[in-house]
This record gives structure tokens, C-alpha cells and sequence, in this order.
């Protein structure tokens, strides 16, 4: 199925974290926010010495922080600018998810950001619950919401190397 979020709506999107003060990774190391999302340890390393995605991003971007802040939108293992849309949308999901984005209101302030950027390809992430008086946001599509989680083959990857880290049920219902 051809993706709906277009390239020109995705890099709105990492421009507003390029040029932003707000880390897409919130309050966590990125290897840390990474790894609720794809198996890290399933991922080719970009340099040598290191096994896999993992101890890859650890070092580079973790123990020495080097190589511009909005890497993962280009690295291919992750390809966000051209991944399917659920997987996209996902990743913005994370980005305001209560554990890792902990001031309720800066999680809103992002949603609103995407949004003004989703909204042109039909799509928008809305509250539909709270955790710990935190809000939870789901994509959605048009006027009606679409589980866009529900048509996963296994209930639990989209692709080789992503994975949720909650069950379609835990993401999709309130």
C-alpha cells in the first residue's frame, strides 16, 4: 500500500525537531527511545566495531554525541522519511508518549505541531486516553479513526526490524 504522508509532510515534521529546542528522544537517550521501537540488536551497525545498531548509537550518539541531532530521520536502518506511514506515525506517537515526554503540555504543544504538518495528507494524532494524568495520542485518519495498528500480520511487527512495544490492544483501545 503507497504511503499517504507525503516526503514534503515528513521533512515539515523533522524540520520542526531540526530547528525546535525539544529532542525527538524527550527525556531519554536515544538508544533508550530507539530500542521501544525497533530491535536495535536486529539492526546493522554503521561502523565496524560495533555488532549491531545498538552499540552503534550508543557510542555515537550517547557516550560521544557526535553527528547532528536529527540523524535518525536519514539513517537508512530507520528510513522515516520513507517508511510506511504506520511506522512514521508510530515514531511521532512515541515522541509525545508519557513516559518519554514527561510536561503534558510540551507533548500537546508537538501534537499540534505535527498535526499542522499531518493534517494536509488527511491524518492527525488525537488524545484518546490519559496515563498517570498524562495524555496518550493514536493516529488517525480523516474523520473516522483507523486503528492503523489492527491489519499487523504477527500483532506485533510491522517490519523485520520494528516492533511495538505494546499489544494492538493496549495501543489501540481505551
Amino acid at each position: 500500500m503507497a504511503n499517504t504522508i507525503s516526503e514534503v509532510t515528513r521533512r515539515g515534521i523533522v524540520d520542526e525537531f531540526y530547528m525546535g529546542s525539544r529532542p525527538w528522544s524527550g527525556r531519554m537517550q536515544e538508544d533508550q527511545f530507539l530500542a521501544r521501537l525497533y530491535n536495535l540488536a536486529e539492526l546493522p551497525s554503521t561502523d565496524h566495531r560495533y555488532p549491531d545498531a545498538a552499540g552503534d548509537i550508543w557510542q555515537h550518539r550517547v557516550r560521544n554525541d557526535d553527528g547532528p541531532a536529527d540523524w535518525v530521520f536519514f539513517d537508512s536502518r530507520f528510513s522515516l522519511l520513507y517508511s510506511p506511514d504506520e511506522q512514521f506515525l508510530a515514531f511521532l506517537c512515541e515522541t509525545v508518549d508519557p513516559v518519554v515526554r514527561t510536561d503534558a503540555e510540551v507533548a500537546r504543544e508537538l501534537v499540534d505541531i505535527f498535526n499542522s504538518h499531518l493534517r494536509a495528507d488527511g491524518w492527525s494524532l488525537v488524545e484518546t486516553r490519559e496515563v498517570s494524568g498524562h495524555p496518550v495520542f493514536e493516529p488517525v485518519k480523516g474523520d473516522a479513526r483507523q486503528q492503523v495498528f489492527s491489519d499487523l500480520p504477527d500483532g506485533r511487527r510491522w517490519i523485520s526490524s520494528f516492533r511495538k512495544r505494546a499489544t494492538p490492544s493496549d495501543r489501540l483501545h481505551s
